[in-house]
């Protein structure tokens, strides 16, 4: 049976055949994430945000997933031997395997911005383009020649496919373990007036002829002998080829998440009237009042359901955006939260389920125009108690 993988963590260090070192100025975007030599977990793009200036990787989501399905911080390496962290990943679409998180460290400025332009005119089928990647055994700068394979257009089209080039020194070259986030650009391209015109990021490699997409791994290693954590496999089409997260669609995924989550001041106006309804649990601690003013530190019980719900009413004339969820003196046991919303408490609709990271949880909803948000807040132990400092509503005026 021909399946697809997502693409992640080789388990010893993999030799590349026949990948030729790049310039400093074409990998400046690239850095593998992971913790160095043959633990690596993926790669990814690092840029800089267009509003700010601020340092940002883009990566797949399952790159920074832990096996309890929560994003990490990790560390990054580039191809200068340079490290940073990318810290508070977020995932805006729970439908696409994409994650975002700041970046620290690297000993530069993010000077790389994500593309302002519709890509369908460069993404041709039949035509040259090549992977970006760090090389787990030397820390250079590597790429591996590919060809686009198929490439749909339209203002639909968010995903392309690529497959490998064969070539005298490497007869039968494979898409690894490892190669998930990997930057795929167009070498030269002229709508850059000579410079490299990034195209996209690896999310996963079809195989035809193996269910791991032609890697040396165990799942039952790999995930501590339980296969229900490893990635999943889907029937894909014959061949080997990489499906692609095109740049374009990666840019409106980041600007549509820093409009409703990094530029929280448009709300903070109605953030203030939102009112405590409802809360199940029992406090042993503290007070949930406080949780929307950040103002002490509410501990609590979950509920027989193992959880903790708050359901909080709107002002009027506003839309729901993102929740952000801290906990005190940085609790392990914060599991996620399952956002909510509705007309009323007991009419609500599920929007989004979002995982803890660090003890914190930021998760966009879109924009909803609700009014009653209701939280269901999973601990890791349903039988412990949380320690919730603040959760902020953000909400932008309609």
């Amino acid at each position: 049976m021909t399946k697809t993988v997502a693409i992640k963590r080789p388990l010893k260090t993999i030799m590349f055949v026949a990948l030729t070192t790049l310039s400093v100025s074409a990998q400046a975007g690239v850095v593998r994430v992971g913790a160095g030599g043959g633990a690596s977990h993926g790669h990814g793009y690092v840029f800089g945000s267009s509003s700010d200036g601020s340092c940002w990787l883009a990566t797949p989501a399952h790159v920074l997933r832990a096996t309890d399905g929560s994003l990490t911080s990790n560390v990054l390496h580039d191809a200068q031997g340079r490290s940073g962290v990318a810290v508070n990943p977020i995932q805006p679409d729970m439908s696409v395997d994409l994650a975002f998180a700041r970046v620290t460290g690297l000993g530069r400025t993010c000077l790389d911005r994500l593309t302002i332009r519709r890509l369908d005119s460069v993404l041709e089928a039949g035509s040259d383009a090549r992977l970006n990647l760090i090389d787990t055994a030397t820390s250079g700068a590597r790429f591996l020649p590919m060809r686009i394979r198929t490439a749909d257009g339209g203002v639909k089209a968010i995903k392309f496919s690529v497959e490998p080039v064969p070539s005298s020194a490497n007869k039968n070259p494979k898409i690894q373990q490892g190669f998930s986030g990997g930057l795929i650009d167009r070498n030269g391209a002229a709508t850059l007036g000579g410079g490299d015109l990034p195209l996209g990021l690896v999310l996963s490699v079809c195989d035809s002829g193996s269910a791991q997409g032609g890697a040396d791994i165990d799942f039952d290693d790999l995930f501590g002998g339980e296969v229900s954590k490893a990635p999943k496999h889907d029937i894909c089409g014959a061949g080997h080829y990489a499906t692609v997260l095109r740049m374009d669609e990666i840019r409106r995924l980041f600007a549509e998440m820093e409009a409703s989550t990094i530029k929280p001041k448009q709300a903070s106006s109605a953030k203030n009237n939102i009112r405590l309804l409802n809360f199940t649990g029992e406090t042993i601690s503290g007070t949930p009042d406080g949780l929307i003013a950040g103002s002490g530190c509410w501990t609590v019980k979950p509920d027989k359901k193992g959880r903790i719900t708050l359901d909080y009413l709107l002002p009027d004339n506003v839309q729901t955006t993102a929740v952000s969820i801290q906990t005190c003196d940085g609790d392990g046991n914060l599991g996620g939260v399952e956002v909510r919303g509705g007309a009323e408490v007991n009419n609500t609709t599920a929007y989004r389920y979002c995982s803890a990271s660090h003890a914190s949880i930021n998760c966009t909803v879109g924009s909803r125009k609700v009014k009653v948000v209701q939280l269901n807040v999973s601990p890791k132990s349903k039988h412990s108690p949380l320690k919730l400092r603040s959760i902020t509503v953000q909400t932008n005026p309609i």
